[in-house]
């Protein structure tokens, strides 16, 4: 029996926020089985029937397309962009969908070999674009789905003398601590967890305390662009697009 199962099962608990997108099929049958309220945070269940659930999480095409399109509009062309090579989780498709509608948007075409998947992590970035050198010459932008992997590209093209945002512009996604501090500051996709927090947390007290499950509260919360120095340029962020 799992964690999950075993707490549910000792009484322990009123309620659930589940954060961790790697629950097992078993897993959510057992916690729909048992009645106890939830709220998922910041991903989609692939198992549970989104229909009936109550979530909170970021709108992640729009992010993509915030990213793209700012670097478009301050003139970079060929972009690459940078994923997780994980088909379940859904964040990073919606990130690169939001990619690729950028530059169909913009009328620009769509290059696929110019998208790059590996775990998200600091030397992603960093060995792409050592083991790559040869783009560095063909594109003058990178849009990393993760702030890691932004960091990581910085760290390289700096050792190869290449100049960001001179040269190459880079942005990031998520808004790590992190990067507020890196040389030169990154220019990132902010997710609201706070927000998410407060939707989540106000729903599930609700839940507990006897609150009707119909409707289930379903936020897609918009992320927003935090321009800094990695693209050496500040633009009007785009308007929002629509969800489908």
């Amino acid at each position: 029996m799992s964690n999950i199962q075993n707490l549910i099962k000792s009484r322990k608990i009123d309620g659930l926020l589940i954060i961790n997108p790697e629950i097992t099929e078993e897993d959510w049958d057992y916690i729909k089985e048992s009645g106890i309220p939830f709220v998922v945070m910041h991903f989609q269940q692939k198992y549970a029937r989104t229909e009936e659930m109550d979530f909170v999480y970021t709108d992640h095409k729009k992010g993509g397309y915030l990213a793209t399109t700012h670097l478009i509009n301050i003139g970079r062309r060929k972009i690459i962009c940078l994923s997780e090579d994980n088909s379940s989780d859904f964040q990073f498709e919606k990130r690169t969908e939001g990619y690729l509608a950028a530059l169909q948007d913009n009328g620009l075409p769509v290059d696929r070999s110019l998208i790059f998947s590996m775990d998200y992590s600091f030397s992603f970035g960093y060995e792409l674009i050592k083991e790559k050198s040869e783009l560095i010459h063909k594109i003058d932008a990178i849009f990393a789905e993760a702030d890691l992997v932004a960091l990581g590209c910085i760290e390289a093209l700096k050792e190869l003398g290449v100049g960001v945002p001179e040269d190459i512009s880079v942005v990031g996604y998520d808004d790590i601590e992190l990067g507020k501090y890196f040389k030169p500051r990154l220019t990132t996709v902010h997710q609201p967890r706070e927000e998410h927090a407060i939707y989540a947390c106000n729903r599930l007290n609700e839940l507990i305390e006897g609150g009707s499950r119909k409707p289930p509260m379903q936020k897609i919360v918009p992320p927003r662009l935090v321009v800094r120095e990695s693209c050496g340029a500040f633009e009007k962020e785009p308007e929002n697009i629509p969800l489908e």
